[in-house]
C-alpha cells in the first residue's frame, strides 16, 4: 500500500510539473502595440535592457539594415516611410540591432522600433505572421494596404499600415504576412497609446 501511495504521488509530481510549464513553443508571442511591448521588451526602454533580455545581437550597427538577421527586407516586407521620435540624436545616433526572426531600432539608445518574422507572432487582435492580408483590412478598418515601390525601380512586396496610435505606425509586411513590425514616430508615441484608433 505504502509503495502505492509513493507512486501515486510521484505521478501527481510529474503531471504538476508538466502542467505548470508556461513557455510553450507553440504560445503566441503577443505584439501589443497598445502597450508598445514584445518579448519582455518596451518602447522607450534602453538598449542595455534589449541585451539583458535577448543577449547579444547577431548583427548591429548604424549602417545595419532594419531586417532579422538572414532575411532580405524585401521578401518579408519591411516597414518603411515611418519617422524618428526625435529623442535626441546626438546624444547616440540610431543603432540597427539584428537578431533571428527579430530586428530593434535604438535612437538615443533607447528602443523606438522592431520588427518581427516569427511564426507565433501576432496582435493583441490576433493577426499574426501566416495571415492573410484581407484580415488586417477586417480587424484594422483604417487600415492601408497596398504594394510599397509600385511604379518605382525597387522591388515591390505587399505592405499594410495602420496608424494604431497617435504617434504609432503599426506595420504587416507579405501577403500571407511575413512580418509584423512596430514604430514609435513621436515621443508620446514612445512612452503611450494616446487615442488609440
Amino acid at each position: 500500500m505504502a509503495s502505492l501511495r509513493s507512486a501515486c504521488a510521484t505521478g501527481a509530481l510529474i503531471l504538476l510539473a508538466g502542467c505548470g510549464s508556461s513557455e510553450d513553443p507553440r504560445d503566441p508571442l503577443v505584439l501589443d502595440w497598445k502597450r508598445g511591448t514584445y518579448e519582455g521588451l518596451r518602447l522607450g526602454d534602453d538598449s542595455a535592457k534589449l541585451r539583458d533580455v535577448l543577449g547579444p545581437p547577431v548583427r548591429q550597427g548604424p549602417g545595419e539594415p532594419f531586417e532579422p538577421a538572414g532575411e532580405d527586407f524585401y521578401e518579408i516586407g519591411g516597414l518603411t516611410s515611418f519617422t524618428d521620435p526625435e529623442v535626441g540624436t546626438a546624444a547616440g545616433g540610431s543603432t540597427t540591432l539584428r537578431y533571428r526572426r527579430r530586428v530593434f531600432l535604438t535612437t538615443a539608445h533607447r528602443l523606438t522600433a522592431w520588427g518581427t518574422t516569427d511564426e507565433r507572432a501576432q496582435t493583441p487582435e490576433g493577426v499574426g505572421v501566416g495571415d492573410e492580408q484581407a484580415l488586417v483590412e477586417r480587424r484594422y478598418p483604417g487600415a492601408r494596404c497596398f504594394i510599397q515601390n509600385e511604379g518605382t525601380e525597387y522591388v515591390t512586396y505587399p505592405l499594410c499600415k495602420v496608424r494604431v496610435c497617435a504617434g504609432r505606425l503599426l506595420g504587416f509586411g507579405g501577403d500571407p504576412i511575413k512580418s509584423l513590425w512596430l514604430a514609435a514616430e513621436t515621443r508620446t508615441g514612445l512612452t503611450r497609446c494616446v487615442a488609440p484608433r
